[in-house]
C-alpha cells in the first residue's frame, strides 16, 4: 500500500503543482507586500520607487509604474521627495538615449505643484544637468534663464505657502547658486557679474554668494571691485556672519596694499570693531595690532592691545594680556610691563591672574 502511494503519479504531479504555486507566491511576495503598503498610502514616494526597482529590466512595466505613481500621488500629500521620482523617470529615458522623451518628462515636472519651491528648483537643476551631460551648454543656460525669470523688484516671500512653488521659485538660493556656477563655467565674466548682481537685487544673498563673487573679481584682477562686494555684503549682514566676511576682507585688503593705504586700512578695522561682540573681537584686535607693528606705529599697537584687554570676552583676556606684555617688553623693555601686569591682575579671573 505504502509503496503504491509513494509511486502514485497523481500525487507527484499534485506536489509539483503545489511547489510551483509556492515558488510563484514567493516570487510575488515583494510585489504583494508593496501592494499592501501602497494601498495604505498611495502617496508614498519611497514605495513607488521600490515598485519600479522590482521590475528589473522590464522597461514597459517600469514606464507603466512611473505613470501609475505620478497619477496616484498627490504632490501636497507626498511622503518623500516627489521630485526624485520625476528625475529618475527622465533619467530612464536619458539612459536609453531617448533625450526627447526625457525632456518631455521634465517639461511636465516643472508644472507640478510640489510641496516646496526647493523640490521644483531640484527639477530645473537636474534638467540643466542632463543637458550638460549631452554637451548642450546653451540649452542649459537658457533653461536657467527661464527658471529664474522674475519682476525687476519682487516682493514675493519664498516661505509664503499660500503661493505656488512656481510663483516663489525665483527666490530660491539653490536655483540661483546653480545658475551662477553654470554661467561662470560657460559664459563671460560680464554675464556672470550680471547674475550675481541680480541675486543682490532680489535680496537672496548668502555669505557664500558674497565670498564667491568677491573671489571671482579677485581672480580676474578686479581687486577694488572685489572689496566693494565685501562692503555690499557687510551692509546686509551683521555679526556673527559679518565676522567671517570681515576676516576675509581685511586679510585680502592687507595682502593687496600692505602699508600703502594705512589710513584706509585703519578705518576698515574701526568699522569692523564697531559693534563687534566680545566673543569675535580677539582675532580682529590681534590683526589690527599686527598691522600697526608692521606698517604703522608700535605705540598704536600698544593702544590697540590695551583696548582689546577691555573689549574681548573674558576667556580671551589672558591671551591678549600675554601678547600685550610680550610686545611691550620687546619694544620698550621689561620695566614697561609693570603697569600692564597690574591691570592684568585687576581684570583677569583669579585662575589666570596667578599665572
Amino acid at each position: 500500500m505504502e509503496e503504491a502511494a509513494s509511486t502514485n503519479p497523481t500525487s507527484d504531479v499534485d506536489l509539483d503543482i503545489r511547489m510551483m504555486r509556492f515558488e510563484h507566491l514567493m516570487d510575488r511576495r515583494p510585489f504583494l507586500v508593496n501592494d499592501v503598503l501602497l494601498r495604505q498610502n498611495p502617496h508614498n514616494v519611497v514605495e513607488w520607487e521600490k515598485r519600479v526597482s522590482l521590475w528589473g529590466d522590464n522597461k514597459s512595466m517600469i514606464v507603466e509604474t512611473y505613470f501609475r505613481a505620478l497619477e496616484a500621488i498627490n504632490p501636497k500629500k507626498s511622503a518623500g521627495k516627489l521630485s526624485n521620482l520625476w528625475v529618475n523617470f527622465a533619467k530612464m529615458y536619458e539612459n536609453g538615449d531617448d533625450l526627447q522623451n526625457a525632456r518631455t518628462i521634465m517639461e511636465k515636472a516643472i508644472k507640478v505643484p510640489f510641496k516646496s519651491p526647493n523640490e521644483l528648483a531640484e527639477i530645473w537643476c537636474q534638467w540643466a544637468e542632463m543637458e550638460l551631460r549631452h554637451d548642450q551648454f546653451g540649452q542649459a543656460v537658457e533653461l536657467m534663464k527661464k527658471a529664474t525669470q522674475a519682476p525687476k523688484k519682487s516682493t514675493v516671500n519664498y516661505f509664503d505657502d499660500s503661493l505656488t512653488p512656481q510663483a516663489r521659485l525665483h527666490k530660491s538660493t539653490k536655483l540661483w547658486s546653480f545658475y551662477v556656477d553654470l554661467v561662470e563655467s560657460v559664459e563671460s565674466l560680464e554675464e556672470t557679474k550680471a547674475v550675481y548682481d541680480r541675486i543682490f537685487e532680489l535680496k537672496i544673498v548668502t555669505s557664500q554668494t558674497i565670498v564667491n563673487y568677491a573671489n571671482l573679481m579677485e581672480e580676474n584682477s578686479y581687486f577694488e571691485e572685489s572689496f566693494k562686494i565685501y562692503e555690499r555684503g557687510l551692509d546686509l549682514f551683521s555679526y556673527p556672519v559679518a565676522f567671517e566676511l570681515w576676516n576675509l576682507y581685511l586679510v585680502k585688503f592687507m595682502k593687496r596694499y600692505g602699508g600703502t593705504k594705512l589710513e584706509r586700512t585703519r578705518d576698515l578695522f574701526e568699522q569692523a570693531l564697531d559693534g563687534c561682540p566680545d566673543k569675535f573681537a580677539k582675532a580682529l584686535y590681534l590683526m589690527y595690532a599686527e598691522l600697526e607693528e608692521k606698517y604703522g606705529l608700535v605705540r598704536n599697537a600698544m593702544r590697540i592691545y590695551e583696548r582689546a584687554s577691555k573689549a574681548v570676552a573674558e576667556e580671551d583676556r589672558f591671551e591678549i594680556f600675554t601678547f600685550y606684555i610680550t610686545k611691550s617688553a620687546q619694544n620698550f623693555g621689561l620695566t614697561s610691563t609693570r603697569p600692564i601686569y597690574e591691570r592684568a591682575i585687576e581684570r583677569l579671573p583669579d585662575r589666570h591672574a596667578k599665572d
